[in-house]
Parts: structure tokens; sequence; C-alpha cells
């Protein structure tokens, strides 16, 4: 904080030491005071970054809605950085919209085909939209087998979910 002060006349190393506190607060789970750490960035090659970070501590303070507007702000500033995208998807899955969220995995694939948590993601979202997902698992699971392994058990749920779901429509028509 004390270095802040010191380079209140120099932008640039304010502006860079300004987006390391706001991490060094993302980092601790101090969200509030990472935010408004980050709104202080006026750089703009920094700004983008800010974005993303302002995008991803709301989304671990569960605020969806307003992750996905500094989300989408970071994606539009930088269009062809997977991690603004994978971000877009994933608070676009957790606020349960699965074709966009597909859209935007989709996205990521094509801009780094290393992803694996792209590909589990885009599996998840296929299945619960019905399109074809194996080959998705399998190159997760190719391209990132820890991930495919940390949340294996995601896929399980929403295998018996979708199933139970199933099972229900088949009685529903039965009636």
């Amino acid at each position: 904080m004390k270095a802040l002060g010191l380079f209140n006349h120099q932008p640039k190393a304010n502006n860079l030491l300004s987006y390391a506190l706001g991490n060094v607060y993302y980092q601790a789970e101090d969200y509030d005071r990472a935010l408004t750490t980050y709104q202080k960035i006026t750089d703009p090659k920094l700004q983008a970054d800010a974005y993303l970070m302002m995008g991803q501590t709301l989304m671990a303070k569960k605020d969806y809605q307003h992750a996905l507007v500094w989300a989408l702000t970071a994606q539009e500033a930088q269009p062809e950085l997977p991690a603004a995208n994978l971000l877009v998807a994933n608070i676009l899955l957790a606020l349960g919209n699965n074709q966009q969220a597909y859209d935007y995995y989709q996205k990521v694939i094509k801009l780094d085909p290393a992803q694996g948590a792209a590909y589990f993601n885009a599996g998840l979202t296929a299945m619960v939209l019905g399109k074809p997902y194996a080959n998705l698992f399998v190159t997760a699971k190719k391209v990132d087998a820890t991930y495919f392994k940390q949340h294996q058990q995601q896929l399980s749920d929403i295998e018996k979910m979708l199933a139970a779901q199933s099972g229900s429509a088949d009685e529903s028509a039965k009636s």
C-alpha cells in the first residue's frame, strides 16, 4: 500500500502496482478490496486484464450477473484471448445458459485446442442440450487428464440427473 503512494506521479508504475495488489487481494480471497483496486487501473494495456480479473472476482463471489458484464467487457477488449472466452463460458454455465456457454466453449477450443476444461465443460453442456458429447470427453481426458479426473464426479451427477429426467419422462408418457 505504501508503494502506491510513492508512485502517485508515475501512472504506469502505479497501475502495475495496483494490478499486482489486486491480484494479492484476489489470492487472499479479499474480493471486495480486489475489486476496488482493479477499478483504479487506468492504463489501457492493463484495463482489459483488470476487467478479466473483476469478472473472475465477482464469479468467486457468486455474483454471476455482474461477473458476466465484466467478463464480456474483457472478452470484447481481447476477443482472441482464451481465458476471457473461458470465463464468459463458465459464467454462462453457472447461470444455466447452456447453449451460449457451449458456443463460448467451442470458441475457446478453436483458440486453444489444449484447453481440457473447455472440452470437458463443452461436453457437459452438449450432454444437457442433447448434442453429441462423447468425443469432447475423450479429448478432455487426453488433453488434461488431471482436470478430467477432478471433475469426473460432476459428469456422473449430470448423467444420473439426465437418466432420472428421462425415466420420469418415460413414466409421464405411459400415464
